[in-house]
């Protein structure tokens, strides 16, 4: 993020808040949205309740310098992914600056991470498609997208969002393989 603090800030599908906590406790102005009304609620009691759009209607336009989006893209429909990349559109200021957060789609071959196995898939890099992923910490299964870089970024500029910086996470060795399990687009 932004290094100085300060910054209006809003997580769209905040999840479990960790990173809106975080970046609030950095002195930043944090605000969250999540479809769950559960989710929702678990935040107003985590960040204050002030701090919760329960619709994506009450997201002031052009009100924030910051607009993160992690985890949430790779696991709903391409008609879902360009309306929350129009909502993030909308809400980020002329200047600001989005950072969107998914697994590493440069993986998708990888059969397992420190963090989750993966089912194998009989399509190239540049089919999207599902998968499913079992995660290691609870043991449970989740169906992903996977989508590659191109198609994203050409979606992002095609919402009228521009690409300026891909970030991949550090890697490491698992089983004399070499990942870098996450990739977090910065857009403006």
């Amino acid at each position: 993020l932004r290094t100085r603090s300060g910054n209006s800030v809003i997580d769209y599908g905040s999840g479990r808040r960790v990173l809106a906590r975080s970046v609030q406790c950095m002195g930043d102005d944090v605000k969250v949205y999540d479809i769950s009304p559960e989710i929702r609620e678990q935040a107003g009691q985590k960040i204050g309740a002030a701090n919760v759009y329960h619709n994506v209607v009450d997201i002031p336009e052009e009100g924030f310098d910051v607009v993160t989006c992690n985890l949430v893209m790779c696991i709903v429909e391409d008609v879902v992914v360009r309306e929350i990349t129009d909502n993030i559109r909308v809400a980020l200021k002329k200047d600001g600056v989005a950072y969107v957060g998914f697994c590493n789609p440069l993986i998708k071959d990888v059969p397992e991470t420190q963090l989750d196995y993966r089912d194998e898939t009989s399509y190239p890099y540049e089919v999207n498609q599902t998968y499913w992923k079992t995660k290691k910490e609870g043991e449970y299964r989740i169906i992903e997208i996977h989508r590659c870089i191109k198609w994203y970024s050409e979606m992002f500029n095609a919402k009228g969002l521009e690409v300026s910086n891909i970030f991949f996470t550090p890697e490491y060795e698992l089983n004399g393989i070499r990942i870098q399990d996450f990739i977090i687009f910065e857009i403006g």
